[in-house]
This record gives C-alpha cells, structure tokens and sequence, in this order.
C-alpha cells in the first residue's frame, strides 16, 4: 500500500484533465466554423471513440478521491457494439485512510434494435478484480444484464430508461491481482449484488451543445442490504467533428452519500 499525505497526484491528475480541457476549447475558438452536432450524447448511438474521464469526489467523513478512467468504445455494425473501462489511476485521500492504483476491468456488449419509433437494447457487462487495493474495485468475479429504451420526442430532445442488475459470481469471490493485498475475509463467499433503474433526459442544443441529466437509484447486497441515490448533469462540448469535451457536476445521497463531485473528460470519435 501507498501511502499519499497531501493528495499531490490527485492535484495533479486535476490540473492536467482540466488544461487539456481548456486547450480543446481554445484551438476549437480559433478554427473556422462550422454545423456541428454533438456526438456521443444520444445512449442508442453506437460509436468508435476513446474518453479520457477524470472524477473528483468530496467525501463526506472529509477528504477526497480522484479517478482518472480510460474507455475505449468500438462500433461493430449499426446495431451492435462493446467497450473496455479501467480506471488506471485511482487516488483516495481521506483522514484515516489513504492510497493509490488501478481499478477492476470492465467489458461490456450490446445489441440495439428499432421498434416503432423507440430503439430498444439488451447489453451484458463482464467485471474483472484486477484492482491493486480493496478499496479500489469489488474484489470480486461480477456480471450484470441490461436493458435500454430511448425514445427521441424530437431533434432537441431524447429520453432514455436503463435497468441493470449486477451479481457476483458464487465460488469467485477474489482478486486476481498477486499484489493486491486482500484479506481472507475480502476474498469470502459473500456476494455481492445490485439492482438499478435510470432515467436520463437529454437536451441537444445548438453549436454542439448537449445537457444529459441522470437520475439512477440503486439497491444492493454490498454485503449489507443498503440503497443510494445519484444525481448528475452533464454539459457536453462538441467542439469539432472527432473531438468533444464534457463537465459534470453529481451527488450520491443515502448509503453511500458523498458531498458533490466534479467530473471532466475528453472524448475522440474514429
């Protein structure tokens, strides 16, 4: 375990997701214009891209985590895609405790079919333990089933609805990280489980504008039977046809409540 007095790298991981930020938005001001419409921001879209997503959350006991994530989309056909998530950096700088290292191994599919004026999807996420701390992933084998509705009531506005369950699998509760120094009671039979229902309104605005709000509750066996609420906005930058930004600001209420947080990434579209 690394020890982090000062959240130095989490300073850092900030200032520089941020300054790319701002030199995205500055070479975007210098170019010629153009129509451009903001890509990424409708979920029954399926493209190739890459995002570079750093979050920054306040906790509640006092302190912070900062988790900088790399996702890789890849478009298969007009109907079908999957992607790959590992938060490759994850800093936790709170008053009792405090460390750094990767995250757990996200693979996800999905299929997507129009109906009638909606587009409805199936998807299926494997997660990997690869996390170098527990308090860094799940510790844990999961696998979760999705289901997706989006319905655009015009070009301005889109509505989407997501239900997702996620279960551990029995008998492979453990990390597969050698050096993530897991207790014997981390890599136990408990399992863990969760259940989530979101509903996303998404406002596409002119000049590549787009606001996305999120509005998910959850309920889980993590081991203990909790419930807990997210709430987030995001404001979305298309600044040129490949490249995007995107700003959110979140907050967590009941089991797992935080403060706030801050999220910002960069987006490139094949």
């Amino acid at each position: 375990m690394t020890i982090y007095t000062h959240g130095t790298l989490c300073h850092v991981q900030r200032k520089t997701v941020i300054g790319a930020l701002f030199a995205l938005v500055f070479i975007a001001s210098n170019s010629q214009a153009e129509e451009i419409q903001s890509k990424g921001v409708n979920p029954a879209d399926i493209d190739t891209r890459v995002d570079i997503i750093n979050d920054n959350v306040r906790l509640k006991g006092g302190g912070q985590t900062n988790t900088t994530t790399f996702k890789f989309d890849k478009k298969l056909d007009d109907q079908s895609g999957f992607n790959i998530e590992m938060p490759f950096l994850i800093n936790i700088n709170s008053p009792n405790y405090s460390t750094q290292g990767n995250g757990d191994l996200f693979t996800r599919y999905r299929y997507m079919i129009p109906v009638n004026g909606w587009t409805l999807g199936l998807s299926g996420e494997a997660v990997l333990p690869i996390a170098t701390e527990p308090a860094l992933g799940k510790n844990k084998y999961l696998i979760g089933v999705g289901g997706l509705a989006v319905k655009p009531w015009s070009r301005d506005f889109i509505t989407a609805f997501v239900v997702k369950q996620t279960q551990s699998l029995v008998g492979y509760n453990q990390s597969l990280n050698p050096s993530a120094n897991i207790s014997s009671a981390a890599n136990g039979q408990t399992n863990y489980t969760s259940s989530e229902i979101r509903f996303m309104p998404i406002f596409v605005l002119k000049d590549g504008w787009a606001i996305v709000a999120d509005a998910r509750q959850y309920w889980g066996q993590i081991p203990n039977s909790v419930k807990w609420t997210l709430v987030k906005v995001d404001l979305n930058k298309q600044i040129t046809q490949n490249w995007a930004t995107t700003i959110g600001l979140s907050k967590t209420f009941d089991a797992l409540a935080d403060k706030g947080a801050l999220s910002a990434s960069v987006k490139y579209f094949f």
